[in-house]
Protein backbone atom coordinates (compact mmCIF):
# COMPACT_ATOMS: atom_id res chain seq x y z
CA UNK A 1 0.00 0.00 0.00
CA UNK A 2 3.07 1.77 0.64
CA UNK A 3 4.22 2.01 -2.52
CA UNK A 4 1.16 3.69 -3.94
CA UNK A 5 1.57 6.93 -2.00
CA UNK A 6 2.99 9.98 -2.29
CA UNK A 7 3.86 11.03 0.60
CA UNK A 8 3.63 8.79 3.73
CA UNK A 9 2.61 9.75 7.57
CA UNK A 10 3.12 7.74 11.06
CA UNK A 11 1.97 8.71 14.21
CA UNK A 12 3.41 7.10 16.99
CA UNK A 13 3.27 8.13 20.98
CA UNK A 14 7.03 9.06 22.62
CA UNK A 15 6.45 5.77 24.74
CA UNK A 16 6.32 3.70 21.27
CA UNK A 17 9.55 5.07 19.99
CA UNK A 18 12.95 3.25 20.19
CA UNK A 19 11.31 0.09 20.82
CA UNK A 20 11.67 -3.35 18.93
CA UNK A 21 8.26 -5.43 18.36
CA UNK A 22 7.28 -8.04 15.53
CA UNK A 23 5.26 -5.53 13.42
CA UNK A 24 7.19 -3.18 10.95
CA UNK A 25 4.94 -0.41 10.02
CA UNK A 26 7.12 0.84 7.26
CA UNK A 27 11.33 1.35 6.37
CA UNK A 28 12.39 4.79 7.78
CA UNK A 29 13.26 5.53 3.91
CA UNK A 30 9.53 5.38 3.25
CA UNK A 31 8.31 7.78 5.63
CA UNK A 32 8.51 11.29 4.75
CA UNK A 33 6.32 12.96 8.11
CA UNK A 34 6.50 11.42 11.51
CA UNK A 35 3.79 13.07 14.08
CA UNK A 36 4.39 12.88 17.97
CA UNK A 37 2.89 14.73 20.32
CA UNK A 38 6.52 15.85 21.47
CA UNK A 39 8.34 19.19 20.68
CA UNK A 40 10.56 18.30 17.04
CA UNK A 41 13.88 19.52 18.93
CA UNK A 42 13.67 17.45 21.85
CA UNK A 43 16.78 14.72 21.56
CA UNK A 44 14.54 12.24 21.30
CA UNK A 45 13.80 12.91 17.79
CA UNK A 46 17.44 13.79 16.43
CA UNK A 47 17.88 10.44 14.68
CA UNK A 48 14.52 10.42 12.99
CA UNK A 49 15.25 14.14 11.75
CA UNK A 50 18.73 13.00 10.31
CA UNK A 51 17.22 10.71 8.66
CA UNK A 52 14.70 13.43 6.55
CA UNK A 53 11.68 13.19 7.99
CA UNK A 54 10.21 15.79 9.13
CA UNK A 55 8.64 15.70 12.40
CA UNK A 56 5.05 17.58 13.47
Amino acid sequence: MLNSTKKSAVFCISEKLNISLGLKVAALENINLFVTELEPAKEMLLQYQIKGLKII
